[in-house]
């Protein structure tokens, strides 16, 4: 775990900041543009370790000796635009080339990239390397006219939002090829323009339309990953090298989940041919309903799509990838030679997501009712295809980092790897949406500006789950005003009866709802929506207080205080529940667990309360996988481990219909068959299973009350925490149940028995 701020705004005296930033000339900056960057460098004596810093807008490829160095930078606010710093290898004597291409897609770039007007900007830390700072006369550059933005001429889509840009149509024959060798003739490219705004204006006047911070974010790696199945023109296949293609052909590839990635494409020899390569997620019929997911033939394949144009063949192989990620199950290749035959090898798949190493490991045995090791690794494969630069909703359709989904997959980072940079990141993408009411965007970064004003108050409440994971206020107390200036917001909405008054913004909170928002009375009134800002608000005075300003802490804690007073008068006597508001009929198990949360009712009452919603089939019960993990919490609050796990059955029932990644509602026809909103098992799996809570905030104190009922014999869960290492296991021996127990803290176990850090081990009586 990094324990560093995650940005860190790039001083004046760095070496960077005395570079400028330069362009294509006269290539747009502001739409769709590809601009490639060489220089070549003699060096007389090797150079063991040097570092390159670097920058551009939107996205960077860089190149050394024809060899792939790094990409980025990662996607994040316009204003606060990162720079990467990256180890170069060690460089002999001789000759050397360093290659960039910079992508700015402009109108056609996926909603989750904002990054301002395009520029390239270097410098690196050691004299020999000075060429390759990005203003020295020796860069050549060149408008790469081999790629445009792709239009597919059918209209073949899947339901549902979709807005991660558009695919490429790459002419072969215009692109420059080998352009990242050192010994490629470059005497016709031009020589880059400076970015032409005064650099450094002391008006604070921002020369590359924002300000450079550095991103101490990991590289994304890409791993090469085998295809499960290929079919070939409607029948399946073994694996092979190469084809020769001399007719029409489909080739489709099957990574057996959603994930995301690179595709790979290589050919040679054929002429004038047409190759379209789509990124599906699931086959469609024809009234656009998803089929059979493990069938790519049950009907159509939708999806992203780009497209490559040979007009002249040639003996050389020659090389497709995207700029950007691609997110799929199935690759769906088709060719159409229209000259010579095309030798096309078999696609390569780069998988590409954020390196989260998974510290902790949970062996649990499988049953036929509860396949453990599935359902772990199901939720590790969604998870890990939705993190990336950011965390995102759905890789196939928005990659939007919304604070509510983010808010679960923060706390699978922290279970599964200990693990808060991504987390950090979003914190300060969202914070940096706040608008001028005070309230965030509903997912940043984004061209699409909307408020879902609950997703403001989720956004706090990941500030206070790192609070209580890592206790490290110094990652996050910068952020406190945008806490606070959220509570205002709603504090300033407050009826005289305690009440939210109407909030016209949209308040998601589950698809349960019409359009997701829960009911409000026309003067507001919502039990619901007070609620969550009653418990926003205790979560607010608990950071107040350990972020360096406790005096503000009791005036968060008497504003939460009112607003549970003004839940109360919500409560129906006759059903023995809370309305969703005051005025109205309608109940909601919704309510019910948001009043759990905020400590409206007491625990032991709580656990009634959620009982006789969930048995009460007038009342409005949860419909995403999102929510469930809202409700689990609400249960765990109550100290009703066994309900969530039994929760955890509707994760079960979607393995047995052969889901691979958590979709976004467990119905059949859910937009997104990957959705990271539903990766709650494994937090659950360790929370309620096993039993291990934080005592005390950064684990520096542990509880453990195992469910034993469901935790099954020869079970182990080893994690790494912001304390240390702690292993619990539970095994059968000689017909007695032992267990054992490494703690780098004092433990308080379930029967109040207080063990200090160390291996311990007992019978269970």
């Amino acid at each position: 775990m990094n324990t560093g701020s995650i940005i860190r705004d790039l001083p004046q005296q760095h070496p960077l900041a005395q570079e400028q930033g330069v362009w294509v000339p006269s290539l747009t900056r502001t739409d769709y543009s590809w601009g490639l960057f060489r220089c070549t460098l003699d060096l007389d004596e090797p150079i063991d370790q040097a570092t390159l810093w670097w920058s551009g807008s939107q996205r960077c490829t860089l190149w050394l000796n024809g060899e792939l160095l790094a990409d980025g930078p990662p996607r994040s606010d316009r204003e606060t635009w990162g720079y990467v710093s990256t180890a170069l290898p060690p460089l002999k004597e001789g000759t050397h080339c360093f290659a960039v291409e910079v992508h700015h897609a402009g109108k056609h770039a996926g909603k989750g990239q904002i990054g301002g007007p395009a520029f390239w900007v270097s410098q690196t830390d050691h004299p020999q390397l000075a060429p390759w700072g990005s203003t020295h006369g020796n860069w050549r550059c060149l408008n790469d006219i081999s790629r445009t933005v792709h239009i597919p001429a059918n209209n073949l889509k899947a339901k549902g939002h979709r807005a991660v840009g558009k695919g490429q149509t790459f002419l072969a024959d215009t692109y420059p090829w080998d352009w990242q060798q050192h010994d490629f003739d470059d005497s016709d490219w031009q020589q880059p323009q400076r970015i032409p705004e005064a650099h450094g204006n002391p008006w604070g006047n921002r020369s590359l339309g924002c300000h450079l911070v550095e991103h101490d974010m990991p590289a994304i790696p890409r791993t090469v990953a085998k295809w499960q199945r290929l079919w070939l023109n409607g029948s399946e296949t073994a694996s092979q090298t190469t084809w020769t293609i001399s007719e029409p052909t489909r080739i489709i590839c099957d990574v057996g989940a959603v994930c995301i990635g690179y595709p790979s494409l290589s050919w040679r020899k054929g002429s004038r041919c047409d190759i379209s390569i789509t990124a599906c997620e699931a086959p469609i019929d024809n009234e656009r309903n998803k089929v059979e997911r493990s069938n790519p033939l049950a009907g159509n394949l939708p999806g992203l799509v780009d497209h490559i144009h040979i007009d002249k063949g040639i003996e050389h192989t020659r090389n497709w990838q995207p700029e950007w990620i691609r997110a799929l199950r199935y690759l769906v290749i088709d060719i159409e030679p229209r000259g010579h035959a095309l030798e096309f090898d078999l696609p390569r798949w780069q998988m590409a997501t954020y390196p989260l190493q998974e510290q902790s490991q949970i062996t649990l045995p499988d049953s036929p009712q509860r396949r453990w090791s599935q359902l772990i690794k199901v939720n590790r494969q969604t998870a890990a295809s939705c993190a990336h630069e950011t965390f995102f909703d759905c890789p196939a359709w928005e990659q939007a980092q919304f604070p509510g989904d983010a808010r679960i997959q923060a706390r699978h980072h922290y279970i599964v790897g200990n693990d808060d940079r991504l987390a950090l990141k979003a914190m300060r993408d969202c914070a940096a949406s706040m608008s001028p009411s005070g309230l965030l965007r509903s997912h940043w970064p984004s061209a699409f500006e909307q408020i879902i004003a609950t997703y403001s108050l989720q956004w706090i409440g990941m500030l206070h789950d790192h609070y209580r994971h890592f206790n490290r206020p110094s990652a996050w107390s910068d952020l406190l005003p945008t806490a606070r200036g959220i509570i205002a917001w709603f504090a300033n909405r407050t009826r005289s009866d305690g009440l939210l008054g109407h909030i016209a913004e949209a308040t998601f909170i589950d698809w349960a709802f019409t359009a997701g928002c829960p009911p409000q009375d026309p003067e507001g009134g919502s039990a619901l929506l007070t609620a969550l800002v009653a418990e926003s608000a205790t979560m607010l005075a608990d950071l107040e207080q350990v972020g360096g300003y406790p005096e503000l802490a009791s005036r968060w804690q008497e504003q939460a205080n009112t607003w549970k007073a003004g839940v109360q008068q919500c409560w129906d006597q006759d059903k023995n529940l809370y309305r969703d508001t005051l005025n109205g009929s309608s109940f909601s198990t919704h309510t019910q667990v948001q009043a759990v949360l905020a400590n409206c009712i007491h625990a032991d009452e709580g656990a009634e309360l959620l009982q006789r919603a969930i048995a009460d089939d007038t009342v409005q019960q949860p419909f995403t996988l999102y929510y469930r993990a809202h409700l689990a919490q609400a249960w765990r609050q109550c100290g009703q481990a066994s309900k969530v796990v039994k929760l955890l059955d509707d994760w079960f029932q979607l393995l047995a219909i052969g889901i691979s990644t958590w979709p976004e509602n467990d119905s059949p026809q859910a937009r997104s068959d990957c959705h990271a909103w539903g990766c709650m098992p494994e937090s659950e799996i360790v929370h309620s299973l096993f039993g291990i809570e934080m005592e005390q905030p950064g684990w520096a104190a542990i509880r453990l009350q195992p469910h034993w009922d469901s935790l099954s014999a020869n079970s182990r869960c080893e994690l790494s925490l912001a304390s240390g290492y702690f292993a619990f296991s539970y095994d059968e021996q000689d017909g007695s149940h032992k267990w054992r127990l490494s703690t780098p803290v004092k433990c308080k176990l379930w029967n109040g028995e207080i063990l200090p850090p160390g291996d311990h081990s007992g019978v269970r009586s």
